[in-house]
């Protein structure tokens, strides 16, 4: 393996070990929050609810592709499988296409689509 493939793999690798800890807690946090902006279950028949849904089946998307990342095109990249370069460009190309469409949603729902009744926070 050339020193740049072995550099790149090594980078793959350490990425995949760090967001298999940081996307649970980001996960978390995102749920938190849009539970307590939408106002729970209620708040997700609203259109702002409706667009969170929107952004999360957006999200458990992009998630797919990086574990198919993490668990099938990486450890070929590492291996030197003769597809896997082209297959793991491809894959990260639909993540940040998918990724790009989540800001778009998060700046509708941000600018365009206020929630409903935000005094729920208050009760």
């Amino acid at each position: 393996m050339t020193r740049k493939k072995q550099t790149a793999s090594e980078t793959l690798e350490r990425f995949g070990i760090i967001a298999t800890f940081l996307v649970p807690i980001l996960l978390a946090t995102g749920i938190g929050m849009a539970w307590f902006i939408a106002g729970g279950t209620e708040g997700l028949t609203t259109d702002y609810g409706l667009m969170l849904l929107v952004k999360a089946n957006l999200v458990a998307m992009l998630l797919c592709f990086a574990a198919l990342n993490k668990l099938r095109l990486v450890p070929q990249f590492r291996t030197g499988h003769p597809q896997a370069v082209d297959k793991l460009r491809r894959s990260i190309t639909i993540e940040i296409a998918i990724v790009l469409v989540i800001l778009i949603v998060t700046a509708t729902i941000t600018t365009i689509i206020p929630p409903e009744d935000l005094g729920h926070r208050l009760r």
